[in-house]
């Protein structure tokens, strides 16, 4: 049973290796904060206070996220949906 789970790339075991290029789910959002976390904690103890080689590759895996993102129409339409009370 516990193999199963390991091995079934469910979004709550947080493998960053399982997050696809174009993502919306908040647990790959948190797979790929975990990844972070985990690497420059131990950098952290190791008495390092820059962790320029992690921020790079974040900033790299989100540049490519946000280039694929594709923002619905109604997010930028500025008409009323309700009218204002003395109009």
């Amino acid at each position: 049973m516990r193999n199963g789970y390991l091995f079934s790339g469910h979004p709550t075991l947080q493998d960053p290796a399982h997050v696809p290029e174009e993502f919306d789910d908040p647990l790959d959002h948190k797979a790929l904060a975990f990844q972070y976390v985990k690497e420059t904690y131990g950098l952290l103890l190791d008495m390092h206070d820059k962790f320029a080689e992690s921020n790079q590759a974040m900033e790299k895996r989100y540049s490519e996220y946000s280039l694929g993102i594709k923002f619905p129409k109604y997010i930028f339409k500025t008409k009323r949906t309700k009218k204002c009370r003395g109009s």
